[in-house]
């Protein structure tokens, strides 16, 4: 599982630039873009089962937490900020 969210989570870090990018040209969030943000979901969960089976109390799940609860946020307000959202989330998960 560690193996499996790390991969996935520097994959997604790459595709957050990409997607905030895509969406700050495109103007609208599309149905792939929500899909996408399921991996987001996904690797969260997978952080927090990590973190379930063997405790270790650092700040990295707790700001992909709230980057991932702001990128949901973000995507429900007009143009540009879903873009600015993706650009925030990635920015931050490459930060911690």
């Amino acid at each position: 599982m560690p193996l499996l969210h790390r991969f996935l989570g520097w994959t997604l870090v790459g595709l957050a630039f990409l997607a905030g990018l895509y969406l700050l040209l495109r103007k609208e969030v599309n149905r792939p873009v929500r899909l996408f943000l399921g991996l987001y979901d996904l690797n969260a969960l997978l952080g927090l089962l990590y973190l379930a089976f063997l405790w270790k109390p650092l700040p990295h799940a707790l700001l992909a937490l709230i980057g991932v609860v702001l990128l949901h946020l973000l995507l429900k307000k007009p143009h540009p900020w879903p873009g600015i959202g993706f650009l925030l989330l990635g920015f931050l998960l490459l930060w911690h």
